[in-house]
């Protein structure tokens, strides 16, 4: 049973990973939530623990929104990456996800 603090949400979202103050690939968000997020990154391995950056892109907006919020490798497998926010990414995440 999952134990999640806030209900994720269906998205579709293109976000860039940050390591090390650079972008390290594009991946697609498909659930997001006010504690995390659900990503699809076939061609970056990541391992739980790891902590990582994740910049939102939104159409219009080709440098993303500027809202990199720091996060951490909850679990990563085959079904997908779950990243938890460790930054407080507070109702802005309401505005990327509309």
């Amino acid at each position: 049973m999952e134990q999640r603090l806030h209900k994720r949400e269906p998205v579709e979202l293109t976000v860039r990973l940050i390591q090390e103050g650079r972008a390290v690939v594009t991946a697609k968000a498909v659930d997001m939530s006010q504690s995390g997020l659900g990503i699809e990154v076939p061609e970056l391995e990541l391992s739980r623990g790891q902590v990582i950056g994740v910049d939102f892109i939104k159409p219009g907006y080709p440098r993303g929104i500027n809202c990199c919020y720091a996060s951490v490798v909850a679990h990563a497998g085959s079904k997908g990456v779950g990243l938890m926010f460790t930054s407080n990414p507070d109702l802005q995440l309401e505005s990327i996800a509309t």
